[in-house]
């Protein structure tokens, strides 16, 4: 990370962060507890106080069984994101911001309460001048800038609480930098727009997918929408993969986890 991407938070802030880090890495002994995989339900609760980027952090952790134990895995899975709904006041500032161009301009019509919120962002039902129903996506206000943030201020503090083990089961510097990269993919819309076509071009007339997934108008910061199911309602479309788009979406995975 460079110190640009994170100038947008003060010295002040990112002081204050970091020393709220530190206390409860402290209160819950999460780096020692963690590299010899002890008490993982202690760690899980540091991560809950620590909020959205640690809880993201125990997410993406509790589907990689390379890298932590069973027992982590599972403890891991009850971390919930802190469900954060913007205004739509927000979301209109934050598609003018990045497109140009008001909801009125873009849309024929759009939903104001979101159909579903998590930790990194919100998604509204719209429908596009032509017709064409959407799903859009939003990142959350300076999601972005908090993730970047503790992440950087994370191996800050293991520096600090000169995290040196003996021994471990676990290398955490290694697991830092394995979960740093793959959140930082999914933050980033430019990647998911990828991945997206990518899932599209694997499954295309499997069932659900009837036409392009991502548009050109995806290639934003914070702001991107996709084609909704023609036949299915968009709740349901996580529910309804085939087996065979199912294998395809993990190919799809593994490949762009090799760059």
């Amino acid at each position: 990370m460079t110190e640009k991407k994170v100038a947008a938070v003060s010295k002040k802030d990112r002081r204050t962060r970091l020393l709220e880090i530190i206390k409860v890495f402290q209160k819950y002994d999460v780096l020692f507890n963690f590299v010899r995989q002890r008490h993982p339900q202690k760690v899980r609760t540091a991560f809950e106080e620590l909020g959205v980027t640690f809880i993201k952090i125990g997410q993406m952790l509790s589907t990689r069984a390379d890298l932590v134990s069973p027992e982590f895995i599972e403890e891991f899975k009850k971390l919930q994101d802190n469900v954060t709904v913007d205004d739509f006041t927000v979301v209109k500032e934050a598609i003018a911001k990045q497109t140009g161009h008001s909801v009125d301009e873009l849309f024929r019509s759009f939903s104001e309460q979101p159909l579903a919120s998590a930790s990194i962002g919100q998604t509204h039902l719209a429908e596009l001048p032509n017709g064409t129903q959407v799903a859009v996506k939003i990142q959350h206000k300076n999601v972005k800038e908090t993730v970047e943030t503790d992440l950087a201020l994370f191996e800050q503090a293991l520096t600090i609480l000169k995290f040196a083990p003996d021994s471990s089961v676990i290398d955490m510097r290694k697991t830092l930098f394995e979960i740093k990269r793959a959140l930082l993919d999914e933050i980033d819309t430019v990647t998911e727009v990828k991945n997206g076509n990518e899932f599209y071009r694997l499954n295309n007339g499997q069932g659900i997918i009837r036409s392009h997934v991502f548009t050109q108008s995806c290639q934003l910061r914070e702001f991107w929408f996709l084609n909704t199911c023609r036949e299915k309602a968009l709740k349901n479309c996580s529910m309804n993969l085939s087996a065979k788009m199912t294998r395809n979406l993990l190919r799809s995975k593994k490949k762009n986890e090799a760059f």
